[in-house]
């Protein structure tokens, strides 16, 4: 399963750079007290939970955690494919 979308900017540098700052203490883009819920139910279940705290404020590299998230790839020289990442959470069909 993946979600690719695409919106033209007048400002593609700062639109990278505030992807790249998401998360963390910074939150998301939408609904954090959502994210916040699901990461604490997702604790509830054994899992992860919601991981606030990153290394660094704007920079990531593949490993890191990003809330729930797992980095896989983090490449800021690729402005088509700069960051790629996975759950982490606990799901019932994962049983991870």
């Amino acid at each position: 399963m993946s979600d690719h979308r695409t919106r033209p900017t007048p400002e593609p540098h700062d639109a990278l750079e505030r992807i790249w700052a998401i998360g963390g203490t910074n939150g998301w883009y939408y609904a954090n007290f959502l994210w916040a819920i699901r990461g604490w139910l997702d604790r509830l279940a054994g899992g992860v939970g919601l991981r606030r705290g990153r290394k660094h404020p704007t920079a990531l590299q593949p490993g890191d955690a990003l809330d729930f998230w797992r980095v896989l790839l983090a490449d800021r020289k690729d402005p088509k494919k700069p960051i790629s990442i996975i759950r982490a959470i606990r799901s019932e069909k994962s049983n991870a």
